[in-house]
């Protein structure tokens, strides 16, 4: 969901950079609108000669001068332009959103927004999913947008948005900076260029990626996001009682049920790690004690019910553009959730094809797991210079989401450069 999302919010902004811009400018004004003040001048000074005021030599003059400012403004270029209101471009800006999502409900396919298309779909076109919506021309538009108008602070931060899709975690970061640089601080702009030089560190929250945390926090104190990634710097640093204070007040933040359920759990979890009794720090959070996650049947779930079967291939396309050497990774993240992977494993190109199994043995970090999520996004990545932080030349295959529970197997293409 969080791909499309952010692709139809980038096709409206780019759509609305064309269409409102025009509206608000002021409208040019035609030939008649330019020369009727010098008329009217031109009538009150043969008024005043008629009535004496002016002597003729004086008359004579200011007549010449206005003469030739008419000559002047005949000469000068006009293109008439249908006159435009400011209210105008607002209403488009209000419109062009609302009816985009009403054509798409009406006329497109809404159940690609959960990432659950369509049995018949899926059946008549199995490999309907190797193809992903032009996103980087979209980035290249904005881009190309941005080297015209390089202050504008909106289309920065949703380039960096972007980058954070594709992975490219060093341009995300350059792009929040610039942000920063425009507007000043602002505690969730903090928390984007904390998350994307964290993921540059395959997650680990140190140096610079925790100060803009705490930075951030002295902002907003009640910010969900800094709390979450204040209490997972905090577990890696071993300092478990602040950690479990960052996830008591994040979870007084939250209201879904995913989102509560990851935090009850890394409390729990913390708690065990001081020898202490879980509950007494829920309680003081209003949540429940953390319950193991079940099937159907009423039994504990396992990590075999949290296990991903990954087929991976190398496109022909782009089969000349790897070497057999180049690093390939497979990720699974949260489709809402925390952006650090929840499992990835590591091969080479030419092991390709080749399957790999995603499961909890594979968690990136101790407080998120594959088994915490219902639904995920899977991916796969050639990276050229062996880093698991995305960046322009590795090659790429489409996102695939899907429940682990309902849907354990999986084909991933890996078809395009970035």
């Amino acid at each position: 969901m969080t791909g499309f999302a952010l692709l139809a919010t980038l096709l409206i902004f780019l759509a609305l950079l064309w269409l409102v811009p025009p509206l608000l400018r002021p409208p040019r004004q035609r030939p008649e609108q330019l020369l009727e003040p010098l008329r009217q001048q031109l009538r009150d000074l043969r008024r005043r000669h008629e009535r004496g005021e002016l002597k003729a030599a004086d008359y004579r003059q200011q007549r010449a001068a206005l003469a030739e400012a008419l000559l002047d403004r005949l000469e000068a270029p006009a293109t008439p332009e249908a006159v435009r209101a400011p209210w105008v471009g607002v209403l488009v800006a209000l419109l062009v959103p609302v009816v985009a999502l009403g054509l798409y409900l009406k006329l497109g396919n809404p159940a690609f927004i959960s990432g659950q298309a369509p049995a018949t779909t899926a059946a008549a076109n199995p490999h309907a999913g190797d193809k992903l919506p032009p996103v980087e021309e979209m980035v290249a538009k904005l881009e190309a947008h941005l080297k015209d108008n390089p202050d504008d602070a909106q289309g920065w931060y949703l380039l960096g948005r972007s980058y954070m899709t594709m992975r490219q975690y060093d341009k995300a970061a350059d792009a929040m900076r610039r942000v920063l640089e425009l507007e000043g601080e602002s505690a969730k702009v903090l928390m984007q260029l904390a998350d994307a030089l964290a993921m540059q560190k395959d997650g680990r929250i140190q140096g610079e990626a925790a100060r803009l945390i705490k930075r951030a926090l002295a902002l907003d104190p009640d910010l969900p996001e800094a709390r979450w990634m204040a209490g997972i710097a905090a577990e890696q640093a071993g300092q478990f009682e602040a950690a479990i204070r960052h996830w008591q007040h994040a979870l007084k933040l939250l209201d879904d049920a995913e989102s509560r359920q990851i935090l009850t759990q890394a409390i729990s979890r913390a708690a065990n790690k001081l020898g202490k009794d879980p509950a007494q720090f829920l309680a003081q959070a209003g949540a429940p004690a953390a319950r193991p996650a079940a099937d159907k049947d009423g039994k504990k779930a396992g990590a075999a019910a949290a296990r991903i079967t990954v087929q991976v291939r190398l496109a022909d396309e782009v089969a000349a553009q790897a070497s057999p050497d180049d690093t390939v990774f497979v990720f699974a993240k949260a489709a809402s959730g925390p952006p650090m992977p929840l499992a990835a494993a590591k091969l080479k190109v030419r092991d390709l094809p080749a399957t790999v199994t995603l499961d909890d043995s594979q968690a990136m970090l101790p407080n998120l797991k594959l088994s915490q999520f219902d639904t995920v996004v899977v991916s796969a990545r050639v990276s050229k210079s062996g880093s698991p932080a995305a960046q322009a030349g590795d090659l790429a295959s489409a996102s695939q989401t899907l429940q682990p529970a309902k849907q354990p197997t999986t084909t991933l293409r890996i078809d395009h450069a970035l």
